[in-house]
């Protein structure tokens, strides 16, 4: 059956789904002991993603979605943090049926691994490629150093998962010259930035610009479809299509990034550009680690503590992409077409950017290019290479099932003969000159010598005739297959671990779906229970327990003082951590009044009221970057009196709300200590009133004598208008589509029905 439809045309509808199949089951497989539960996501995953997905299922789950977390780092506007699929309806659906927060992650995370495949799968079939070269490249892409690697962080995975899909729509739209397919595509990369990393959200409209000027230009197939078409005339219509995609994509994105420019302003000094620098340096891929194009073993020597590569983190270690898909790649490129050619310009590009500051192309798009300036991991760059890589090898495929001449033949065989050769230098060298040796050492050395001289194996029986190209074909499927197993038993160290399964036990065992804070009152800890991980984690997320110290991506400098000062932070602990002051100062909330305000709390061991303004709060990340320490402020902070406890009553504590009742003895201000943000809203006494910072990175609310009701209610400005535009605008598409494949499907049933019998 297997070798009967790899050989299928590319109509052949079976044929194409038992790929499908067939990949899907090589994913489930090659993680079974994470599907039974033996081995636990790790790392980011169970410490960020893992217990974030779990807060999204229980909102979703009430009929809510998430806005503010106030369980984390006293409260985080998480909404606005695109990685956490917030209003992603992929994440929202898979949440919503989750049984438990692990058996609901592991679901998305195999879900979206499984979309990968199928996506890779379908865009070979559009490039015409032959169904078993579709097949080994797509195995190739989910058996690659970035999907192993990067198995920690989903949010990277879902944004490259989509990717297949958004190029199979935009290449259909300019070779077919439709502007509904470049809908689709728009749609599409709309979607993938929901619960996506922002990096790929940036580089996806760079890479779809260099796409659609080669595809315009160079290649032979799209200058049949347009014609006689000039020009000028082909420009302007590959940037309306890419303006189609882009704008669509970012109606669709709207909610979380609208958030992230205007909900974190005050919140985080993490705001803004990178510098030069970071950007360049961080967690790049330096040229050593070119050398896992030849096996997946090389990043797995980069695990911590003692890491081969000390400046790149083990995620972003690896650029293998399976030995049958680079084989095929590099044949692909002996009939020297301009089109494969440009494309391997775009993987060229990506690869140097990849290596950071080790050459100077990131510095230089870092300069000319200003979206680029907000991320870092310049390794991340290398995943389009691979991309390319694997859309190189379908053209591959395609060349070789038509090989007719001995000498084309000679052509195959020589590439294969030298990428092993190189793979097995590379390997050597490598491990040669470290002396970390892994228990999975000689299980890689039988992966590199099967693969990469079976490949060679099967192109000298190739090249003799002694295989027919068919009988190639279907041995390259055969080593491809093995490829993909093997890759992921060498990648379970980085993927996940045996350590973790206690804690994502208990994580499930204690999960807590209530969002109504009122039963805990205000009692916040400084960090999660003991059965847990203590370090900086979101692990205390499915507890529904609220803790200081958490792993958040809104980095506050003042926020990070407190948590490591063991003074400061005990005003935002325990059960009553909301305190009274008379008279408390005004001061703008930089370096040099956080100093003297750090030094009064500890000389008088209770806390200090300092209010900053709204407008102030809102200019810390640009202060931070003029330099906040030489401002001459001259705030009265030395003589400040100390607060009191303030006893509240009639607490009402949810995510989105807090309200209780205070009876000043005198005319003062409270310092509550959950986190100030922008989209927070502020009443006493059905009176509406600002929301002041207090201490820096908390609220202050001006009180009467008397009795006061205080009513604090998030509601980001703009975030349900972008909500509507963002979900109306997918439905719009979905509904269009579904319309269409119905009035397609009548027709045929019309067409059928006229037909004699």
């Amino acid at each position: 059956m297997l070798q009967g439809s790899l050989h299928s045309n590319p109509r052949n509808v079976f044929g194409w789904r038992f790929a499908v199949g067939l990949i899907a089951l090589v994913i489930l497989l090659g993680n079974s002991g994470l599907l039974l539960g033996r081995v636990a996501p790790q790392w980011d995953a169970a410490d960020f993603f893992g217990p974030e997905f779990s807060l999204v299922a229980d909102h979703i789950k009430a009929g809510r979605l998430l806005l503010w977390d106030p369980w984390a780092d006293a409260g985080s506007p998480d909404f606005a943090e695109p990685e956490l699929g917030t209003t992603s309806p992929v994440l929202l659906l898979v949440g919503l049926i989750s049984p438990n927060p692990q058996a609901g992650f592991v679901a998305y995370w195999m879900l979206i691994w499984v979309l990968a495949g199928t996506g890779f799968l379908l865009f070979t079939k559009h490039l015409s490629a032959p169904l078993w070269g579709g097949a080994v490249t797509a195995l190739g892409f989910v058996s690659s150093g970035f999907f192993t690697g990067h198995a920690e962080h989903t949010s990277s995975l879902y944004s490259i998962t989509l990717l297949p899909w958004i190029l199979w729509r935009f290449d259909a739209a300019l070779l077919r010259r439709s502007y509904w397919f470049a809908v689709q595509a728009g749609a599409l990369y709309g979607l993938s930035a929901l619960g996506g990393y922002p990096q790929f959200t940036i580089l996806t409209p760079f890479f779809l610009a260099l796409w659609a000027i080669g595809r315009s230009f160079f290649d032979k197939t799209s200058q049949r479809s347009r014609g006689n078409q000039s020009g000028p005339r082909l420009l302007v219509f590959c940037i309306t299509i890419f303006a189609i995609t882009s704008g669509l994509g970012a109606i669709i994105y709207g909610p979380s990034y609208i958030g992230l420019e205007t909900s974190t302003r005050g919140f985080s000094d993490r705001v803004g550009y990178r510098s030069r620098a970071e950007a360049t340096s961080s967690n790049i891929l330096p040229v050593p680690a070119l050398s896992t194009f030849s096996s997946p073993y090389l990043a797995v020597l980069n695990l911590p503590p003692h890491g081969i590569w000390p400046k790149t983190d083990v995620s972003m270690s690896s650029i293998y992409m399976g030995g049958v898909p680079l084989v095929l790649c590099c044949f692909a490129l002996y009939r020297g077409n301009r089109w494969h050619w440009w494309l391997v310009g775009i993987a060229v590009f990506f690869a140097a950017c990849s290596l950071g500051d080790e050459l100077p192309v990131r510095g230089w798009l870092y300069d000319f290019a200003l979206p680029t300036r907000f991320f870092r991991n310049a390794s991340m760059f290398s995943v389009y290479t691979m991309v390319v890589f694997g859309v190189l090898a379908a053209f591959g495929s395609k060349e070789l099932t038509l090989l007719e001449r001995k000498s084309e033949r000679k052509v195959f065989f020589v590439v294969s003969i030298l990428l092993a050769l190189s793979a097995a230098t590379a390997f050597a060298w490598i491990v040669q000159n470290t002396d970390k040796v892994l228990a999975t050492q000689p299980f890689a050395v039988a992966q590199l010598i099967l693969i990469w001289f079976g490949i060679a194996g099967i192109s000298i029986g190739l090249y003799r005739a002694a295989l027919s190209n068919a009988s190639a074909a279907k041995l390259l499927v055969i080593v491809a297959l093995v490829d993909a197993l093997m890759s992921f038993r060498i990648s379970k160290p980085i993927m996940y671990t045996e350590a973790t399964v206690f804690w994502w036990h208990t994580m499930n065992t204690d999960h807590d779906r209530r969002l109504d804070l009122g039963s805990q009152g205000l009692n916040r800890s400084f960090t999660p229970p003991q059965t847990l991980a203590t370090y900086r984690t979101n692990q205390n997320l499915s507890l529904k327990i609220s803790v200081l110290r958490s792993y958040v991506t809104f980095g506050n400098r003042f926020d990070d003082q407190f948590v490591s000062d063991p003074v400061l932070r005990e005003m935002a602990l325990g059960s009553h951590r909301i305190w009274f002051c008379t008279a408390p100062v005004w001061s703008p909330p930089d370096n040099s009044s956080f100093g003297q305000f750090s030094e009064r709390v500890h000389m008088l061991g209770q806390p200090v009221l300092v209010l900053h303004s709204p407008e102030q709060m809102r200019s810390l990340a640009l202060r931070t970057k003029l330099g906040a320490e030489q401002l001459n402020s001259n705030p009265k902070i030395v003589g400040s009196v100390p607060c009191s406890a303030a006893a509240i009553t009639s607490l009402s504590y949810r995510p989105n709300w807090l309200s209780f009742d205070y009876l000043a003895p005198a005319k003062g201000w409270l310092l509550v200590t959950d986190r100030w943000a922008t989209g927070w809203r502020l009443t006493v006494n059905a009176q509406q009133r600002p929301v002041i910072g207090g201490d820096f990175i908390f609220r202050a609310v001006r009180v009467d004598p008397g009795k006061n009701a205080i009513q604090f209610r998030y509601r980001p400005s703009g975030f349900f208008i972008s909500l509507f535009a963002s979900w109306a605008t997918l439905v719009t598409v979905l509904l269009v589509e579904i319309y269409k494949a119905l009035k397609i499907a009548t027709e045929k049933r019309k067409r059928l029905a006229l037909q004699p019998a």
